[in-house]
């Protein structure tokens, strides 16, 4: 279980605790619906038959099957699931070590002034910075 979806729910389902509780006496109210029509408190939340608001134990139990899980899908059929898995796990070290770059170096977006200038020339520049040729200027 992700200790980090736990508390995320947590802290959701006391959020629409604290609002159905404020609205407990009454039957309908504009702040209900706006919780049960939301994509983020709505699954949590359901009525009784008597047209109160309270929280779904079943549909959070559901949601607590799903934590740690995630879905990685493909339009290349000729995959299998073990080469999806590491291609996903791979990515996430891409860009983690592509944030640690950026962060040390203070990368920005560099855009040609105009149409013929080639975006490859920058790169023999954030190549020099990078190895420590910059001469401890810093990109701007």
């Amino acid at each position: 279980m992700s200790l980090f979806q736990l508390n995320h729910r947590g802290h959701r389902l006391s959020k629409c605790a604290k609002v159905i509780l404020r609205y407990h006496g009454t039957q309908h109210s504009r702040r209900i619906c706006q919780l049960r029509s939301s994509g983020r408190y709505g699954v949590y939340i359901r009525l009784t038959k008597t047209g109160r608001a309270v929280i779904d134990t079943a549909a959070v139990r559901a949601r607590e099957r799903l934590d740690g899980k995630f879905v990685v899908h493909s339009n290349d059929d000729t995959l299998s699931a073990e080469d999806m898995a590491l291609g996903y796990k791979q990515l996430q070290r891409v860009e983690e070590a592509w944030r640690t770059l950026k962060s040390g170096i203070r990368l920005r977006p560099v855009y040609p002034l105009d149409a013929s200038s080639n975006m490859c020339s920058c790169q023999p520049e954030c190549a020099g910075v990078a190895a420590g040729a910059g001469g401890g200027a810093s990109l701007r």
